[in-house]
């Protein structure tokens, strides 16, 4: 069984994964123990997302975080499996800190940001003036911290470059 192959197998890892509603990794984060490998054979996708297998019984879901190999991974994804042996999950490596404050309190959220104007120099001319407008597509986990981001909001996610919030999609995904 899989549970069996998970305590056998030296492709098995403990790896930190957050429950549900945990905001981020920390050094208080518990270990799970799971199995990690490639979506696809000579995809692009290999370096950025991977398959994270864990037993049936593992209190995780869309929207938690895992550090694997010193590197925060965001479940943005569960497939469907056949069996109900145990539970696989497409993970997103995390490129940025998403800083947030609340209540006088810094959260740093790790996020996966991706750019959405691959052909655009980022600026629309108009009459007598260009302004900004550069996409990107952020993916965080899900939290009663995150839950705070609304339409409206202005985030900065590096040193030179500020975005507004001006879609959330909470129908496709969590």
């Amino acid at each position: 069984n899989f549970r069996k192959m998970l305590n056998e197998t030296p492709s098995a890892e403990r790896l930190q994964a957050t429950v549900p509603d945990e905001v981020s990794v920390t050094e208080n984060t518990r270990t799970i123990l799971a199995m990690v490998n490639d979506i696809a054979l000579n995809d692009q996708r290999t370096l950025d997302e991977k398959y994270i297998h864990v037993d049936i019984e593992t209190n995780i879901e869309v929207g938690c975080y895992v550090k694997w190999r010193n590197v925060d991974w965001l479940l943005i994804f569960e497939e469907v499996n056949g069996f109900n042996t145990h539970r696989t999950f497409v993970m997103k490596r995390c490129n940025q800190i998403f800083r947030f404050m609340y209540n006088g309190e810094v959260y740093n959220i790790p996020v996966s940001a991706t750019n959405l104007t691959l052909y655009s120099d980022g600026l629309a001319d108009g009459v007598y003036v260009s302004r900004a407008d550069a996409k990107r597509n952020i993916k965080f986990g899900l939290n009663p911290i995150t839950k705070l981001v609304d339409l409206g909001h202005r985030i900065m996610l590096t040193n030179k470059t500020v975005f507004r919030v001006t879609h959330i999609d909470d129908f496709s995904q969590n």
